[in-house]
């Protein structure tokens, strides 16, 4: 939400308040109206500091929430076959090309997750996570253009899968501790 929109809602919610409170108190009350300037600020800086620091709050929840949809992006993508199972008589171009933009998407994933990492406290399982993704890019880019190697492959390349897909989901539990 931005400042203007917030401030505008905060304005009028005090609006509402102080409006309903009013109505109520003509009615209901009295004395409500023998209060004196002291007592409506500190109302209103009560009001304020309470709704800063759920914007905080939400602020924080946002990006947590984010990172939660990155790590599922990753599991995704190393749970898709073809990030593990490669056809020995495949078209090697084609394999390549696939093979290529997927982890070009996790690497991008990760390299957003690292920039927010330290800040919700899963620096640890994301420099897991870029270790065994870069394992996996390292062995697959060795042998890219042996595509019966790779087809062989299969049990290493779901071990690296495994182990990532597991420890994103530690991650996003890690997250909301």
């Amino acid at each position: 939400m931005t400042k203007g929109k917030t401030f505008t809602v905060l304005g009028t919610i005090i609006a509402l308040i102080v409006l309903g409170v009013g109505v109520y108190g003509t009615f209901k009350i009295e004395n409500f109206w023998n209060i004196n300037f002291a007592q409506v600020i500190t109302l209103l800086v009560a009001i304020l500091i309470a709704f800063m620091a759920t914007q905080a709050k939400n602020d924080e929840r946002k990006i947590k929430e984010r990172m939660e949809k990155l790590f599922d992006t990753i599991i995704q993508l190393v749970s898709e076959p073809s990030f593990y199972s490669i056809s020995s008589d495949s078209d090697p171009s084609e394999t390549k090309k696939t093979i290529m933009l997927v982890n070009r998407r996790i690497s991008n994933c990760i390299s957003t997750l690292k920039e927010t990492a330290e800040s919700v406290g899963v620096a640890e399982q994301i420099k897991y996570i870029d270790s065994e993704f870069s394992q996996y890019n390292e062995f697959v880019s060795e042998h890219i253009n042996d595509m019966p190697y790779l087809a062989k492959s299969e049990n290493d390349l779901r071990k690296y899968a495994n182990n990532i897909a597991s420890k994103c989901d530690c991650a996003v539990i890690a997250l909301y501790k």
